[in-house]
Formats: C-alpha cells, sequence, structure tokens
C-alpha cells in the first residue's frame, strides 16, 4: 500500500543518558512522555547503510578484490522545522542539540484506520545539529535539525 507523506507526524520523548541503543525495543518507551515537534515541513530518510571493505586474496595473486560489509551505520536523518519558540517539541529538541545524549524520536505515518493507531517507527538519536536557517526575505525563518539513530529502528504496524 502506498501513502502519502503528508499527515505523519514526528515526536520527542526523553532523554537517554548512558548507552542502550543496541537493546532498544518498543517496550522502552511504554509510558514515554512524548511532544508533538511542530511544523515539521520535511522529514528526510531513516534508515541504515554499510560501510564496505575491500578483501585480496593471496590465492588469487592480488587480482580480483571482494567487497564486504563491514559496518552498519546509521543514516543522518535530516528535518525540517517552521521556526516555533514556543513549541515544546522544537524546545525539547533544542535541549537535545545541547546534550551529549540519546532521546526517543517516534514518527507516526498516516496510515491509520477510523479509530486504530498508525504505522510507527520508533529509535533512540542523538541530534548533531540545530540551526537556523535565514534565506530570503519572502520566506519564514526556518529550523534545520540532524538526526542520527543511536539504536535499531523499531517498526510497529498499524493497528
Amino acid at each position: 500500500m502506498l501513502m502519502a507523506v503528508g499527515g505523519s507526524r514526528l515526536f520527542i520523548g526523553q532523554e537517554r543518558s548512558g548507552s542502550q541503543g543496541h537493546a532498544f525495543s518498543a517496550a522502552d518507551v511504554t509510558g514515554e512522555s512524548w511532544a508533538e515537534i511542530g511544523n515539521v515541513e520535511g522529514i528526510g530518510s531513516v534508515g541504515v547503510s554499510w560501510e564496505t571493505m575491500d578483501v585480496t586474496s593471496l590465492q588469487t595473486g592480488g587480482g580480483m578484490a571482494e567487497t564486504m560489509k563491514s559496518v552498519m551505520r546509521s543514516q543522518v536523518m535530516e528535518i525540517i522545522l517552521g521556526a516555533d519558540p514556543s513549541d515544546a517539541g522544537q524546545q525539547r529538541l533544542w535541549a537535545a542539540a545541547k546534550s551529549t545524549d540519546a532521546y526517543a524520536f517516534r514518527l507516526d505515518l498516516p496510515d491509520a484506520q477510523a479509530g486504530g493507531t498508525p504505522s510507527q517507527r520508533l529509535w533512540l538519536g542523538l541530534v548533531t545539529e540545530f540551526a537556523e536557517d535565514l534565506e530570503s526575505a519572502s520566506n519564514v525563518i526556518k529550523m534545520r535539525a540532524a538526526l542520527v539513530l543511536n539504536s535499531p529502528l523499531v517498526r510497529v504496524a498499524a493497528a
């Protein structure tokens, strides 16, 4: 089933001190105090990519290099917001940018049936950038935030 991005909602949860990302699951955010991040205009990509390494064998005389996956890395998710200093989600995002700890994040997709719950993406992430974009006179002030996943991406199906 294809769906539009419009109607998606992005939330930020609480700060998570220490490293717990590798064991992260949906149960870790049960009862989480979420703040919706307001005025989201673009969500970017959420996922992983692999670093690779080349391997050559002495038996093949160093001819053909074989490529192997080595380390999985999270992609940087770049979100674009209309700046609103009174928005609780943007305030928490700013706090996360100043912190060295990860925060919980939730993305609700626009696929909920009447009376149901939407598909969700859950993760812990580091806010590595939070900056104002002051483009041209005819534009509103925007914020640009870079989120780096620091845990597995948990997918929850719509119910």
